[in-house]
Order: structure tokens, then sequence, then C-alpha cells
């Protein structure tokens, strides 16, 4: 991608290419990224934003397929598991509160 984009500007680019994931909108997200540049400073600052929302980690380009299925789909599909357990929880008369307490506490253990 990175070299896809590169034809399109001049030899001076900087890029950063970004995957993060929903957890950004909670400042965890866990980011990968990729450079080209020369400018150091500027890909400094680039990535210093980057960690404004959480993790970052450097990958190659070619990874970042890989990335997307382990990290990028994977908050969501938590999520719909933990939901289950929930809803298994409620249909069985459980109180929120404490079906809420049991699920954090197995799955944090």
């Amino acid at each position: 991608m990175i070299d896809k984009v590169k034809k399109h500007f001049d030899e001076n680019i900087n890029i950063i290419r970004i995957m993060p994931n929903m957890n950004a909108k909670i400042y965890k997200s866990t980011t990968a990224y990729s450079i080209y540049g020369f400018n150091n400073e500027l890909i400094k600052i680039g990535l210093n934003l980057l960690r404004c929302f959480g993790y970052i980690y450097e990958i190659y380009e070619e990874k970042f397929s890989s990335f997307v299925a382990l990290t990028g789909s994977a908050p969501a599909f938590i999520y719909e598991f933990i939901k289950g357990f929930k809803d298994f929880a409620l249909e069985n008369d459980y109180d929120e509160n404490i079906s809420n307490d049991l699920i954090k506490e197995t799955i944090i253990a």
C-alpha cells in the first residue's frame, strides 16, 4: 500500500500507514503502523499522535492483513462472546449487576 501511495508524491514524502482498532474510542487501541520516509522528526510527531489513542506496534507492511484478522476484528468478536453470557444470565433471571460481576470475574481470572 505504501508503494502505491508513494507513486503519487515526490520522493520526499513521509508516510505512516496505520491500522487502529475500535478500542481507539476509549484510548486503548492496538494500532499497527509501517513507515516510509526520512524526516525522523515528522515521523516522531506522527507516532506520538498515534500513542494518544492506545498502544502502537511497528510491523512489516505485508503483515497488515493478518494484523487486521488478529486485532482489528477481535474486539467485536469478544464483545459478542461476552454479550452471549450476559444474555444467558438475564434469561435465567440473574440480577444485571451480579451477572456483570460474574462475567468480569470469570474473564479476568
